[in-house]
């Protein structure tokens, strides 16, 4: 009877002819040495390298952008051992994810910019520095309007307020809300620095801040200025 030993360790004694012997725990890509012995006689010996693991494509899920100092990426399937990263056509590293993580963010482009097909490209490296690359397909970072600054607000009948402001972008339009009712009053036209808000109650004395008007585009919301005391006229 011959005894099977693997990179010198015994892994089973009296080794069968036609018997299978299935290893495991092997480290992967290194050189593996399998003999039979009868006692201390090498009767057989011969080399191998376990095989690296093919890694897995990626598929990219999702490209967002919802804050002007921030692209999300979130990919479909990751395998454990690979690391995200995001380069620029000169393969320069911009972007790194954690080993295992499917989720990877840009920072520091600029906002309202739109980058074209293959201006990046997400790359997946494995634990043995294999790489699996795709191009990073067209997004626009988001662009977060600035807080309105209030250059007049009229009061034009008993149910209406009419707001304006000195510094919208074109691509941003105007809304107005009642914080005490927690309600959007209206959603401006884009690129519009006027905006009126209906459903108001007449002979109201309205607070500062009991109404409040911001900026919003496609990607982003900006913050709030309260709109100062007003009162409207009775019916």
């Amino acid at each position: 009877m011959s005894d099977l030993y693997l990179n010198n360790s015994l892994v089973k004694k009296d080794f069968q002819v036609g018997e299978l012997f299935h290893a495991e725990n092997m480290l992967i890509g290194k050189s593996q040495t399998v003999e039979l012995k009868n006692q201390n006689e090498v009767i057989f010996s011969d080399n191998f390298t376990t095989s690296k693991p093919i890694p897995s494509p990626i598929e990219i899920a999702s490209v967002s952008s919802t804050t002007s100092d921030d692209v999300t990426i979130v990919v479909k399937l990751i395998d454990s051992d690979q690391k995200l990263s995001v380069v620029d056509k000169d393969n320069k590293v911009i972007a790194t994810a954690n080993t295992g993580v499917k989720t990877i963010h840009i920072k520091g482009l600029k906002p309202g910019t739109k980058y074209s097909v293959g201006t990046y490209t997400l790359k997946a490296t494995n634990s043995f520095n294999d790489e699996v690359t795709t191009n990073i397909p067209e997004f626009t970072v988001a662009w977060k309007p600035p807080v309105p600054v209030i250059s007049k607000v009229e009061v034009p009948d008993s149910t209406h307020v009419k707001v304006t402001v000195s510094n919208l972008n074109p691509v941003d339009k105007l809304q107005i809300k009642d914080t005490v009712a927690n309600k959007i009053l209206v959603n401006g036209v884009v690129g519009s620095s006027v905006v009126s808000a209906p459903g108001l109650t007449p002979g109201k004395k309205y607070a500062t801040g009991e109404l409040i008007i911001f900026a919003k585009n496609d990607n982003a919301t900006g913050d709030s200025t309260n709109i100062p005391e007003f009162t409207t006229p009775a019916s």
